[in-house]
């Protein structure tokens, strides 16, 4: 074996140092001072005489729209620092002060004019530390990861800021501790800087250090700040403990012994960020609550799968940049196939009892505390090391004689995930790997349907050259868990991989497993760019063990897809277009034994009229598919043909009153599926401290193949399908007022309306005929939907009244103050109207006269957080 490793080793050396990254790109020097004497005072007027101990830089170019064109109006910045600060001075020169936009927002809003300071400052060309100031006084602060690929919002650091209008223009003043920095101990450091200003009025972006967008890479390509000297990194040490209290109120059921219509609750806890290390962060939380946090959008799901839910609890979210290990390497941060899936900790409970007439069951496992370690080295090592424990979570069943029994509907488990990555070459190569852990306490022989272990793991290569033009990478995964039988059956059967499918000649339904294995991987190469040619071939697969839905999120196992893709961005404006692109796509997927299963491509522009408009239309074919999923365990379903057509398009949002429309439409061959949906938005800002968004969409889904159920009739699997007429209307209200940038109120409402009936309903007969009328045969189930297919007079079964309608309206108004740094007092009214009414016709006046005459549930919260500098 070393025969062969040895060579391969000196090749992939060879390549790495014949394909380094030699940036040509000539890079500006900022040199920056030592305060003498008084720091400055952050009020945003810059008359203190700290400031004249560095001159003013500028001279800054467009980045957009004519990229490498003059700005149309001037900026320029100073920076200074003292033992435990940094300040930065920026001006933004206007020749019509009076057409600065100054809109208030909530923190990370981005509205109106600002300027934004960021900082590379381990040097690494990968990793950026963002500070954005609008001309309001809102902060908004980011951390760029991945050479700007990833951004993420959720970083708060502490830092402080004060602007001003006067007639040139107007200025910003910065203060930004070293705590919130990350950077090595040498006496005479360089870091990467970048300074931004957007114009609102002109959507133009400038940039002091010009970037081509002809080039690949953001951060790698900042300009240097010279000059800090004899700077020792800070360790920050917070403690922010809360307490909360909150009130319920709902209506009360008749007989049922857990509940009176009403509830009151009050926890505390606590919150903490340490500096173990300058380059290490320890995030500790225990009893945490998330009562502020926003609900989840309403949905009916009639797929096989579970629901991807977005993250919106702020303990993880913060550095989730870190934890990522996508399946597929083209989601990037958006993947939703991914080794590690936070919404697993804290999820609804697994099991429902049985045979209950009242039952009191929580809605969430409740997190006992979390922890973890993130941070880089000046050597470009990134760890993550994330901790969770959530409790063993009990319901109560009442039977319709009023005796009370208690369930565990929940065990105690553990989470785990790990994650490292080194750097090399000026952050174009990296090698890396994750391992994740799942483990449970079953104490209950009912709860044996759920894992007691699950582990999996990944490594990772990347690789850029040419100026990080061109990249290739590789992951590579695996997976073990383990249980009882009946938990590693449940896994055989699940919807990702379906061992039971009868034509499933490589899969292998073993009901006395007590442990499931798998592996995965993706490979990639492509060139990526700001303007001009991107293109990519990419290629991934899954075997049909693999399995990472304990602590990770897997739509399919069993699974080989090949993707061909390429985009064209026009580099400059021309004609009557701002921006304009164009892409196109070509995939082929295959299960792991290698049989064909489908292909589809796609074609698709967007970009920007002169006047601001924005558009985008494109169109995508399916042929003929395999369908692995459709009889949900059955055998493979040969679906026809398909199209699908998008637009959309939104008038100038410059303006204080902006539209929006969309629309998408889905249309199979045998006039087997038609989906409509069209969708209408405004945002409206009558005020600088007000905005009002508000959209409405009417879905129509017509499947002439939605499944209903498998039954067992003469020995035999018989899978029923039926045609579905669903309609779907939803409406989303949001206001945001500010009235301060650490003051604002926000109210979010959702109705939702869904309405589905079924009609011509049939049975599977030969899934995979040639002729689309052959592969199922329609039958007309009884009033009571009873099933004789034979016409014998018998019964053979009961499918059930598959018809439904769900009605919901979700609101949550959040007042949020931020009375000082990192210390803050929210105030939340949320409210929940839910019903299922057995009136199935959809009429959308009515359906809403009949939310708004349902019994609501109301809750009431306080949460008070205190932020303890130590």
């Amino acid at each position: 074996m070393n025969k062969f490793i040895k060579p391969f080793s000196l090749l992939l050396l060879g390549i790495l140092i014949l394909t380094g990254n030699l940036f040509s790109q000539e890079k500006r020097k900022y040199s920056t001072s030592r305060i003498v004497g008084e720091s400055p005072k952050i009020d945003g007027l810059l008359d203190d005489t700290a400031w004249n101990q560095v001159s003013w830089e500028n001279n800054f170019t467009q980045y957009q729209p004519f990229n490498g064109g003059k700005a149309s109006q001037q900026t320029a910045f100073k920076i200074l620092y003292d033992n435990n600060f940094l300040y930065v001075a920026v001006r933004s020169y206007d020749s019509a002060p009076g057409d600065i936009v100054k809109r208030m927002s909530r923190r990370d809003g981005f509205q109106g004019d600002w300027v934004e300071v960021a900082f590379d400052s381990y040097h690494d060309f990968n990793t950026g530390y963002s500070f954005t100031a609008s001309v309001a006084g809102v902060k908004s602060d980011e951390l760029y990861t991945n050479d700007g690929v990833g951004h993420d919002r959720t970083w708060d650091p502490i830092w402080y800021l004060k602007t001003s209008i006067d007639t040139e223009g107007w200025v910003a003043e910065i203060k930004i501790p070293f705590s919130q920095l990350r950077f090595s101990k040498e006496s005479n450091q360089v870091w990467g800087l970048q300074v931004k200003r957007f114009i609102y009025r002109k959507e133009e972006r400038s940039l002091w250090q010009h970037i081509p967008n002809e080039q690949a890479g953001y951060v790698s390509r900042w300009g240097e700040l010279h000059g800090l000297k004899d700077i020792k990194p800070k360790k920050q040490f917070d403690i922010t403990p809360y307490l909360l209290g909150s009130y319920e109120s709902f209506e009360p059921e008749e007989g049922n012994p857990f509940t009176n219509g009403k509830q009151k609750n009050g926890r505390m806890g606590m919150d903490a960020k340490i500096g173990l290390t300058n380059n290490l962060t320890l995030d500790l939380t225990i009893n945490p609550d998330f009562g502020q946090v926003e609900a989840d959008p309403s949905e009916v799901n009639l797929t096989a799968f579970e629901t991807y839910l977005r993250e919106k609890r702020t303990f993880f979210i913060e550095g989730r940049n870190t934890y990522s290990f996508p399946l597929r390497l083209s989601d990037g941060n958006n993947a939703t196939d991914n080794l590690f899936y936070s919404r697993r900790i804290g999820k609804r409970p697994s099991y429902t009892p049985d045979d209950y007439y009242f039952i009191d069951s929580p809605t969430n496992t409740s997190i006992l505390g979390a922890a973890k370690i993130t941070g880089k080295t000046k050597n470009g090592l990134s760890i993550g090391i994330l901790e969770s424990v959530t409790n063993v979570e009990h319901a109560r069943i009442a039977d319709e004689n009023g005796r009370i029994e208690e369930y565990a509907v929940e065990p105690l488990t553990n989470y785990f995930v790990s994650r490292v990555e080194q750097e090399f070459n000026e952050g174009n190569t990296k090698v890396g790997g994750m391992f994740t852990a799942t483990n449970r306490k079953i104490d209950d022989a009912y709860l044996d349907i759920l894992p007691t272990a699950a582990y999996s793991g990944g490594v990772n290569f990347d690789h850029a050259w040419n100026n990080r033009k061109y990249n290739i990478s590789i992951n590579l995964m695996g997976s073990s868990v383990q249980g009882s039988t009946e938990a590693v059956s449940e896994l055989q059967m699940a919807s990702s991989r379906y061992f039971q499918r009868p034509d499933a000649v490589h899969l292998n339904y073993d009901p006395n497993l007590t442990k499931l294995n798998g592996q995965a991987g993706s490979a990639y190469i492509g060139k990526s760019s700001n303007g001009g040619w991107s293109y990519m071939a990419w290629f991934s697969w899954q075997s049909p063990g693999f399995e990472l839905n304990d602590i990770g999120y897997l739509r399919y196992a069993d699974d080989m897809t090949q993707m061909l893709w390429g985009e064209y961005k026009f580099p400059k404006p021309f004609s009557i277009f701002r921006r304009f692109s164009i892409e196109g796509s070509q995939a082929s997927s295959f299960d792991y034994s290698g049989k064909y299963l489908a292909m589809s491509g796609n074609i698709s522009v967007r970009g920007q009229f002169t006047n601001f408009w924005n558009f985008s239309f494109g169109s995508s074919y399916s042929t003929n598919s395999l369908e692995k999923t459709l009889l949900r365990g059955g055998p493979l379903f040969l679906s026809p043909k398909s199209l699908f057509v998008h637009a959309h398009i939104s008038t100038d949002r410059r303006n204080n009153l902006s539209l929006n429309a969309n629309i998408y439409y889905i249309s199979g061959r045998e006039n087997s599926k038609l989906k409509k949906n069209y969708s209408l938005g405004l945002t409206y800002q009558p005020m600088d401290n007000i905005r009002i968004n508000l959209s409405t969409s009417l879905n129509f889904n017509n499947n002439q193949l939605q499944y209903i159920d498998v039954l067992i009739i003469e020995d035999q699997d018989k899978y029923f399908l039926a045609e579905i007429d669903q309609k779907t209307f939803v409406t989303k209200l949001r206001i945001d007022y500010s009235l301060t940038p650490d003051f604002s109120i926000q109210f979010y409402g959702q109705p939702y309306i869904s309405s589905g009936q079924y009609s011509n309903f049939k049975y599977v007969t030969n899934p995979i005929a040639a002729s689309y009328t052959d592969r199922f045969k329609i039958f007309q189930p009884n009033e009571n939907f009873g099933i004789d297919l034979n016409k014998d007079g018998q019964i053979d079964g009961y499918l059930g009244n598959p018809d439904f309608k769900f009605l919901q309206f979700q609101s949550n108004l959040v007042a949020r103050w931020e009375y000082s740094p990192g210390s803050i007092l929210y105030l939340v009214w949320s409210q929940n109207k839910t019903d299922y009414p057995e009136i199935y016709a959809f009429d959308i006046n009515t359906d809403l006269e009949d939310i708004s005459s349902i019994f609501p549930h109301n809750v009431f919260l306080m949460k008070l957080s205190c932020r303890l500098p130590i």
